[in-house]
């Protein structure tokens, strides 16, 4: 009996008799993926990187084969290096997306997605941006819906959301400000259980534990604060610099305690067109304003993160919210109306908002019963630092590593800062292995050379912190919240 015939062989045969033949090489590779045979793929890009290392479209192939066989740790590493590049191709960021899904992280999906948008606006109105919630699409779709999305690269660039031929395309639904794509209140992500707990966030004892006592122990034992007269209600602000791993920190909060948590970035409303001329746009934010936090209350318990508080400026004293008929001025309203009446106390919903810039918060965000309790997030300690490298470190070739030693010199960095040396000496190990085509260990010579190239640049933030706090002009309102918060640290590190 003979053997099945191998389309592939004819090529194989081709190649063997001409090996220095790239494009033959690069397209026996590509009949490989094709044929779903993504080991055989891997053998083939990885043997061609060896000979164009500066060549992208590879390594991104490549990054597919690894995909493909469920490597989504080694397909992240070669994406994430070429959108690191000045003019990084379109392919990386919807390849970066397909690499989210299979890692079931949808919110870094639709990022990924976005950004590939922002360098290809058609993608937003293909079918792929509409199952991933970033073009016009039912706000509070479930994520689940997205396990199965099949986003490959050619689809994503067009074939699967171009008009069949001899039909008009349909054009976007307008965004709320009127101009053409998807508006903020499109982007609105429904309520979903995190699988990250504090283990997934090193350092930062003191502030996880307060972050539970204020805002998931109200949730989970109401009783127990009712013994002590404490009710549930009012909100917590978050506040720190950016790159200090607040919106992190808070995905762990929520999964640590087994509950759903939604975000409503703040920044995406702050700069919409008011809808005085336009009462039925007015209804229609008021009436998704009010579904986003009743898909919250659904899934109680659950936690509202409001992120980038600060974004709201320019509120006077006479300023009514009431009056106001924009977009912003409605968020605020909806926001105040379950502050204020604590339904989410009895229903289950807790409330936190981020701020980079609690300085210029208006005082109308910390009155009693809104976000008038503060926790503050400080640059990592020394503990810290070594428990995150760590972490960070975690999973890769590493040789020897004296941690002790790299949290001594990696004082005054943030959470991003190390992260990103990380990163630079993942690139390090990474080049010497594309070179050699085997695994090559991150080195600690690595990592303290690329401390020496990212210098710590947050302790300014804190230091203007402090002044705000010492300012007699400031209002005392905003001053007693954050002194209360900048007096439980030390910064003598």
């Amino acid at each position: 009996m003979e053997p099945p015939f191998d389309p592939i062989a004819p090529l194989r045969e081709a190649l063997a008799a001409s090996p220095e033949n790239l494009p033959l090489r690069r397209y026996l590779a590509d009949q490989l993926c094709v044929l779903e045979r993504f080991e055989e793929a891997e053998a083939q890009y990885r043997d061609l990187l060896t000979r164009v290392p500066d060549d992208d479209g590879v390594r991104l192939a490549l990054a597919q084969a690894y995909l493909g066989q469920g490597k989504t740790g080694h397909a992240d590493i070669l994406v994430e290096l070429v959108t690191g590049r000045a003019l990084p191709p379109v392919q990386a960021f919807v390849l970066l997306a397909q690499i989210r899904i299979a890692e079931r992280d949808f919110r870094g999906a639709r990022t990924a997605f976005r950004s590939a948008c922002e360098l290809e606006p058609s993608l937003e109105t293909s079918d792929v941006a509409a199952e991933l919630g970033v073009g016009p699409s039912n706000p509070f779709e479930l994520e689940e819906d997205l396990e199965d999305l099949d986003l490959g690269i050619d689809d994503a660039l067009g074939l699967r959301g171009s008009a069949p031929s001899g039909e008009e395309p349909k054009a976007a639904a307008p965004g709320i400000a009127g101009e053409v794509g998807p508006g903020p209140l499109e982007r609105l992500s429904p309520p979903t259980c995190p699988k990250e707990t504090f283990v997934a966030a090193a350092g930062f004892a003191p502030e996880k534990s307060k972050l539970s006592l204020l805002v998931t122990a109200p949730l989970l034992r109401p009783d127990l604060f009712s013994a002590y007269g404490r009710e549930g209600g009012g909100g917590t602000l978050l506040m720190g610099p950016p790159g200090s791993g607040k919106s992190h920190l808070l995905r762990c909060l929520a999964g640590e305690s087994q509950m759903q948590l939604v975000t409503l970035d703040v920044r995406e409303f702050g700069s919409l067109a008011a809808a005085e001329n336009s009462p039925g746009l007015r209804a229609s934010v008021e009436a998704t304003f009010e579904r986003f936090f009743e898909a919250a209350h659904r899934a109680a318990p659950c936690v509202v993160v409001v992120e980038h508080l600060d974004a709201l400026q320019g509120l006077s004293s006479s300023w009514d919210p009431d009056a106001d008929p924009s977009a912003a001025a409605i968020l605020v309203r909806s926001l105040f109306d379950e502050l204020g009446a604590q339904r989410h106390a009895r229903r289950g919903v807790a409330f936190v908002a981020t701020s980079e810039r609690p300085w210029d918060l208006d005082p109308l965000f910390v009155r009693p019963g809104r976000f008038d309790r503060a926790v503050l997030l400080p640059l990592p300690t020394d503990t810290d630092r070594r428990e995150i490298m760590s972490q960070l470190l975690a999973g890769k070739p590493c040789a020897s590593m004296d941690f002790k030693r790299i949290a001594r010199k990696t004082a005054g960095r943030r959470v991003a800062d190390l992260a990103e040396i990380v990163d630079i000496a993942t690139e390090s190990a990474l080049e010497r292995a594309l070179e050699s085509g085997e695994p090559a260990p991150i080195r600690e010579k690595a990592i303290f050379a690329a401390i020496r190239g990212v210098q710590g640049t947050a302790a300014p933030w804190y230091e203007k912190l402090r002044e705000k706090c010492q300012d007699a002009s400031a209002p005392s309102e905003l001053i007693k919240v954050l002194d209360r918060a900048l007096r439980s640290h030390d910064f003598s590190e």
